[in-house]
């Protein structure tokens, strides 16, 4: 013991002395973190994400939903993603490249490339996340996207099956050989779903979402909240998803300022004024989002030509936008490169003539179908008002989340209302998900039922017979099985004084891009882009 502490001495005296001790060591730790490169942790804390929907299951190899992928992004990888800008550069690929032919794709994996729970990740575990897409029953885009791989062509009568065309020749080292060349493999394997590795892919599960970061799933609390802590890298220490349901409870958690990002929202909320505090952000999607109206050509009565035209001509795109507000814009394109889709007119006496030609009597009956967290709500009622008045009955049917997305593809339901994203910019990935064919599951969010009778023209079949948008945007309008209604920008609330959060036009919220703070270690899959 120091002399000056000794038992005998007074003890406000040895208080003074100790409390003199704290103030200096108080004071060198602030001088040392005033020193550069002693500042890690600075400016670190917890970003609270609110999101205006049902909980998405964790489903690795599902169809597309915009917020599980973005929560995906964050907890895993694939061997390419995509930068904010559209580039496309290595994941957790540290590079890869195309042999001279353009049959075999190479991808070299970063060294030491580990799950969140320590165990290494090797080529094996990417074969194996490549087959399980492509064995896809429910939902069919892995295997259309990556139909230039080799043996997945059906083998011809009394030949063997050629052997799939997944090599890991070492740990570090898988190779993809091809029938034909696909220079665009790089992005597609870019996308959530197609190729991305985990440590398990229990359907429905958060709890078994072990992926390869940046973040890794924290805790699942009362099944409505997810914490995804940073495993390194760029962004936030942890972020916090909630997910809320009703205008009133968001109104009120964010008079509390408890969400940093609000996103989804429902559209009524920008009816309101918004709490103090809180900005309106509004960004372009890449690739452009729209809100469909789809008439399956697969389900009576809309496998009719009239019924659908009757349908067409009775919905009154004007009242639409103008319910969507600022959430929406006018709709454009339909299909890329063919210019603005050419809608039916609203018009009453069209409604009456089509009811007539196809013989569908005084008036049929059809059911909507709308998530009832999305646009597709806030639009629904109004759209069967204004069909009731031409004599059309139209039941409301409003479901959510998981419930929507089976209903959508599986259901029975004549009419749908979707929120449609193409999986990629152009022609060819858009008719991936409005085209359908015999014994293929669908490769989109929603099921249109359409096989027209040119459709063998029309679908993507190998490199010398690209889509021709005009072609496809001719036979949309010819058999007329989705209407785009409105443009739908990414809009979201955010804090005023709270954190940045980059926002990527493709896939949303993206925190693992923000800025790493001085000192903080390399990230795995995330990090800074590019």
């Amino acid at each position: 013991m120091d002399a000056a502490e000794s038992p005998g001495m007074p003890r406000v005296m040895r208080a003074q002395r100790s409390g003199t001790r704290l103030a200096l060591a108080a004071g060198a730790m602030l001088a040392l973190l005033a020193l550069p490169g002693c500042n890690a942790n600075r400016g670190r804390r917890a970003v609270d994400w609110v999101a205006s929907c049902a909980v998405p299951r964790f489903d690795p190899d599902g169809p597309p939903n915009d917020v599980r992928w973005a929560i995906e992004r964050l907890l895993s990888c694939g061997l390419t993603r995509e930068t904010e800008d559209g580039r496309i550069e290595g994941a957790a690929a540290e590079r890869f490249e195309a042999s001279g032919d353009g049959l075999a794709w190479t991808f070299h994996l970063r060294p030491k490339l580990r799950f969140t729970d320590g165990k290494p990740c090797t080529s094996t575990d990417f074969r194996i996340a490549l087959a399980a897409g492509l064995a896809g029953h429910d939902y069919g885009a892995p295997a259309a996207l990556l139909a230039a791989l080799r043996g997945l062509k059906p083998a011809r009568a009394g030949r063997p099956r050629t052997p799939l065309g997944i090599e890991t020749p070492d740990p570090r080292t898988l190779i993809l050989r091809l029938d034909h060349p696909d220079s665009l493999l790089p992005a597609k394997l870019s996308l959530p779903g197609v190729g991305v590795p985990w440590r398990s892919r229990v359907v429905g599960e958060w709890s078994a979402a072990i992926g390869l970061g940046p973040y890794r799933l924290a805790r699942v609390e009362r099944g409505v909240r997810l914490v995804l802590a940073r495993t390194g890298g760029a962004g936030p220490d942890s972020v916090r998803v909630r997910f809320v349901i009703g205008v009133a409870r968001l109104r009120e958690l964010l008079r509390a300022a408890r969400a940093d990002l609000l996103w989804p929202l429902p559209p009524e909320l920008l009816d309101q004024t918004l709490p103090a505090g809180y900005r309106l952000e509004r960004s372009d999607a890449r690739p452009r989002r729209r809100l469909l109206l789809v008439m399956r050509g697969d389900t009576p009565p809309t496998t009719r030509e009239a019924a659908r035209r009757a349908l067409a001509h009775g919905v009154n795109k004007v009242d639409v936008l103008a319910t969507l507000g600022r959430a929406a814009a006018v709709s454009g394109e339909l299909v890329s490169g063919a210019g603005p889709f050419p809608l039916p007119r609203y018009d009453g006496s069209e409604v009456a003539s089509w009811m007539a030609k196809g013989d569908l009597g005084r008036s049929f009956h059809v059911t909507l179908l709308f998530d009832a967290d999305r646009s597709g709500a806030t639009v629904a009622r109004g759209m069967q008002s204004t069909w009731s008045r031409q004599s059309l009955d139209v039941e409301l049917l409003g479901v959510r989340g998981n419930d929507f997305t089976r209903e959508a593809l599986m259901g029975r339901e004549q009419v749908v209302l979707a929120e449609w994203q193409p999986l990629q910019v152009g022609a060819a990935f858009e008719a991936l998900a409005l085209l359908g064919a015999p014994r293929v599951p669908p490769c989109g969010a929603f099921r249109t039922g359409w096989r027209p009778a040119d459709g063998a023209a029309l679908r993507p079949a190998g490199p010398n017979r690209p889509v021709v948008p005009a072609a496809l945007e001719s036979a949309l309008e010819r058999d007329l099985v989705v209407l785009p209604l409105a443009d739908l920008p990414w809009v979201r609330l955010v804090r005023q004084d709270g954190p940045a959060v980059p926002f990527h036009p493709h896939f949303g919220p993206d925190f693992g891009a923000l800025p790493p703070p001085a000192g903080a270690p390399p990230g795995k899959c995330g990090g800074r882009r590019g």
